[in-house]
């Protein structure tokens, strides 16, 4: 897969050989050279000194590179979205700073989820800012992202598309969902025009084709309502091809069809971000701002008027463009990271 630019969390390759900088400063000593093709993972994207601060591979250390990064957008083994929602793979205690000297505060155990909101480094390992997914009571702390050599969290962004990919929630019986929130479909459903099996599919009144949420796009619910046959729901599809398209779907059946995380809730709870520099000292940023990965989920503004084209990329690359018949997007939409087709 491919990001639009480089992002907190992803993992590149570098296409030309370039200067590691000790601090984020065009007078800045030269750390390290990194060769053409070395991987490095972005822990910042530092907007005001023009630097972003990146981790190669061992045995270097993380250091700056200068902006624009020359890096291939295509993601690496080892990427992250930040923010996300990941599952604990091994127990581990949460810490109150990036430290790994500092005091710990609470433990998370394995099978559990937390929110990773940022990286920060510590003695050159890498670490997160976590917030525990409870219910009851949720803890805020720092975790290794790795401990002897084996990963801390999963691989899957369980608030991305992939997650329809994933094995079956614990919470099948307490799902619950919230009108105005943002879920992701766990399986492809035709949009009924009413919330019953025996209804007929809605379709696009100019150009007549079935209106569908496909599996992994994300929805927005706009009504909740009983039947016979379970809970369903009135939602608006926010991404993919079928962008801006409403009608009712179930939302579990003998399993869930609509995952019940709710997109970014925990996003509302975090705090200001900080950024870690090599030798583990915080450095503040102004202004916390949303993260790459959370924009890569924003939703464009509606409007009531037909639309003739939707084009997210720059106009020069008509290759790229979304058509839309005027009413809903149709299928001549290409394939991005974050829209399964």
């Amino acid at each position: 897969s491919s990001d639009a630019g480089p992002m907190v969390g992803g993992c590149y390759s570098l296409r030309k050989r370039v200067p590691l900088m000790k601090s984020p400063s065009k007078s800045s000593e030269t750390q390290d050279t990194l060769k053409k093709q070395a991987k490095v993972l972005v822990l910042n994207l530092e907007e005001s000194t023009g630097f972003c601060l990146v981790l190669p591979e061992p045995p270097q250390k993380a250091g700056w590179l200068a902006k624009p990064l020359p890096v291939s957008l295509r993601r690496l083994k080892g990427s992250r979205d930040v923010p996300g929602r990941y599952r604990v793979l091994q127990a581990t205690a949460l810490r109150a700073t990036s430290s790994e000297g500092s005091q710990e505060s609470a433990q998370v155990h394995a099978n559990q989820e937390v929110v990773l909101f940022e990286l920060g480094l510590s003695n050159n390992v890498v670490t997160g800012r976590v917030k525990t997914c409870d219910e009851e009571s949720s803890q805020t702390g720092w975790l290794n992202l790795q401990i002897s050599g084996s990963p801390v969290l999963d691989a899957v962004n369980l608030l991305g598309p992939e997650v329809a990919n994933q094995p079956p929630s614990n919470g099948f019986k307490t799902a619950a969902w919230q009108v105005g929130r943002q879920y992701r479909a766990l399986e492809t459903q035709a949009l009924a025009e009413q919330p019953a099996s025996t209804s007929s599919s809605a379709t696009c009144c100019r150009c007549g084709a079935g209106k569908m949420a496909l599996r992994g796009s994300l929805v927005q619910l706009q009504q909740l309502q009983d039947a016979d046959e379970g809970l369903w729901m009135q939602v608006c599809v926010q991404d993919g091809p079928n962008a801006g398209q409403i009608g009712w779907i179930q939302s579990k059946t003998d399993r869930l069809l609509v995952d019940s995380r709710e997109q970014w809730e925990v996003e509302r709870h975090a705090k200001p971000k900080e950024a870690m520099s090599p030798s583990g000292t915080i450095v503040k940023m102004a202004d916390a701002k949303k993260s790459d990965a959370l924009a890569a989920y924003e939703i464009p503004d509606q409007t009531d008027e037909p639309i003739e084209e939707i084009d997210r990329q720059d106009d020069a690359d008509a290759s790229k463009r979304q058509l839309s018949c005027g009413y809903c997007v149709c299928r001549l939409v290409p394939a991005e990271r974050n829209h399964p087709a």
